[in-house]
């Protein structure tokens, strides 16, 4: 190991939490590298859609905003199905704000309030109606060196939108989505403006660069090991692969969305379809555990619907567009072989629920063959993942009446007839026995505004239209277990020196079932702070102790 490269901290990922991680550390003016396999900065944080939830933040207390930590720990805890750990609950709730803060008014990583977006459980006990989500605003690309400008993951998913989330609110949401400022983002994506997670993670890799951080691409970590008080990483694979040592380690690589065997092995339902960057494979997580390090599986992943445009590809592999809210547009409704509703559509976690339901008596997976179904009023005014509003494509499956599409899709003509006559003739009035569709404050944000008296409903009608779901990961919820200081922890709970998690390789502990969009994000950067504040203390509290003894 004499020509072994060496470093304070070294960081593995250039995502959302591995770039918060190494501004923090080299900030506290410790040598800091970041390892990313891929050849691009932003990971699993650019794809999303940006959305931070973060209780009793500065900027949402000074807007009028009334919240607390401790109300913001009460919500998760009151959800979290019993799974959470409290004390890091409680850990997340205090710090988010100050490190959101700290990222603004020191590193040049803004965020705003987005206003009028409700909590997933806004009605239940600590809820809010507005005021905890937060985003960044867009991101001027030709800020960075060429270089670089071209090294950002731009989401295959939102990259013609480069739009802030309080714009989109003030536009109406998606549900209007006819009604943007259509010229305005034209003009920005000609200009090279970036929006949502691409543009977090841009304004992320600006304060890095400026600060100092070495961001090194195409460099995966391939072996990691305890070598005396350091650990000992290797980068690269074959005849590139080189040793470098660390005083400490952050692991922030995202979860194992690439691996169906660790999806196998951890989750509890069928391995489900990555939508993510493919090296987002797991294996940092597998080199962490063959260290000492324990593991939490919780809920397996983050699961969404999902449709495929036939001939869309992303990094070589099919393109899965999210399918979050445009289920909740009215005219509109999935069903199951049998032809029946077995969720409602206006909270997609209620889809992934009902579409991974094991039915006891068959020992099958009974929903997950679903179709989203919806008429001709739908397609005319919403967009179909990349399809535009009016156009058909060829591939598009349609019918003049429900038998003939049941006929069509291979779903049970009856059942399928009779579910949209009961569902139509409640629709008409804004109504939804079964499952309450569009009962709750979420569920009406991502609804159309212009239909009443419920946003997220109404009968379809004339020609009706049908495209397959599935369910896809955008990450993970099983992952490493760490403590309050993000801390790697071994299976009784003791740290191992020097090794850290943050982003999603870091197991779900703050909300245990829980899940509201914006947590992982949020977590990313409370996490990865903390990981690098303590790094950084410990190797401060070494040198001083080293200087006494000299």
């Amino acid at each position: 190991m004499d020509h072994a490269e060496t470093v304070d901290i070294a960081v593995i990922g250039a995502g959302g939490a591995g770039l918060t991680a190494a501004i923090g550390a080299r900030r506290a003016g410790r040598t800091t590298a970041v390892f990313e396999a891929s050849s691009f900065v932003g990971g699993t944080f650019a794809y999303s859609t940006g959305l931070i939830w973060a209780p009793a933040t500065s900027r949402a207390l000074a807007q009028g905003f009334p919240d607390t930590p401790e109300e913001g720990a009460a919500h998760i805890d009151h959800l979290s199905a019993g799974r959470n750990d409290p004390a890091l609950t409680r850990a997340f709730a205090e710090r988010v704000g100050p490190a959101l803060d700290y990222l603004a008014d020191e590193c040049g990583v803004p965020y705003e309030v987005v206003r009028t977006y409700p909590d997933y459980y806004a009605e239940a006990p600590s809820g809010r109606t507005e005021g905890r989500y937060l985003a960044s605003p867009v991101f001027d690309t030709k800020t960075l060196p060429g270089e670089w400008a071209d090294r950002l993951v731009r989401s295959p998913i939102y990259d013609r939108m480069p739009t802030s989330w309080p714009e989109v609110q003030s536009w109406g949401g998606f549900g209007t989505i006819a009604r943007w400022d259509h010229d305005l983002l034209a003009r920005r994506r000609a200009e090279g403006w970036v929006g949502f997670g691409t543009a977090t993670v841009g304004w992320l890799l600006s304060s890095a660069l400026s600060t100092g951080v070495d961001i090194r691409l195409d460099s995966p970590l391939t072996g990691l090991r305890r070598h005396g008080d350091e650990w000992e990483l290797t980068i690269g694979r074959g005849a590139d692969a080189a040793p470098v040592l660390a005083r400490s380690v952050v692991l922030a690589t995202g979860a194992y969305d690439w691996n169906p065997r660790m999806q196998s092995w951890f989750d509890p339902y069928p391995p489900a379809a990555p939508a993510g960057m493919p090296n987002v494979d797991g294996e940092a997580i597998l080199l962490a555990l063959e260290a000492g390090a324990s593991f939490s599986s919780l809920s397996g992943q983050i699961l969404v619907p999902a449709l495929s445009i036939p001939g869309e590809t992303f990094n070589g592999q099919p393109l899965r567009r999210l399918f979050v809210r445009e289920p909740a547009f009215p005219g509109s409704l999935v069903v199951n072989a049998e032809g029946g509703r077995f969720a409602d559509e206006s909270f997609y976690r209620d889809l992934v629920s009902g579409i991974n339901h094991l039915d006891a008596k068959t020992q099958q997976y009974v929903n997950h063959r679903a179709w989203f179904v919806f008429d001709q009023a739908w397609k005319d005014k919403y967009w179909l993942g990349s399809v535009a509003p009016g156009v058909v494509p060829d591939w598009l499956v349609s019918a003049d009446s429900a038998a003939e599409l049941a006929q069509t899709l291979g779903v049970d003509e009856g059942g399928f007839v009779q579910t949209l006559t009961q569902y139509n003739e409640h629709a008409r009035t804004g109504e939804d026995p079964d499952f309450a569709r569009g009962s709750t404050a979420y569920a009406r944000n991502n609804g159309d505004r212009d239909v009443e008296p419920n946003p997220c409903l109404r009968p379809l009608e004339g020609r009706l239209y049908a495209i397959p779901l599935e369910l896809t990961t955008v990450g993970g919820r099983g992952g490493l277990r760490f403590d309050e200081n993000a801390r790697v922890l071994d299976w009784r709970d003791r740290p191992l020196a020097g090794l850290y998690a943050a982003g999603n390789a870091g197991a779900a502990l703050i909300e245990g079932y829980w899940y509201n969009s914006g947590i992982a994000n949020a977590r990313a950067f409370t996490f990865g702070l903390a990981a690098a504040r303590h790094a950084a203390s410990v190797l401060e509290r070494e040198r001083t102790r080293d200087s006494v003894d000299a």
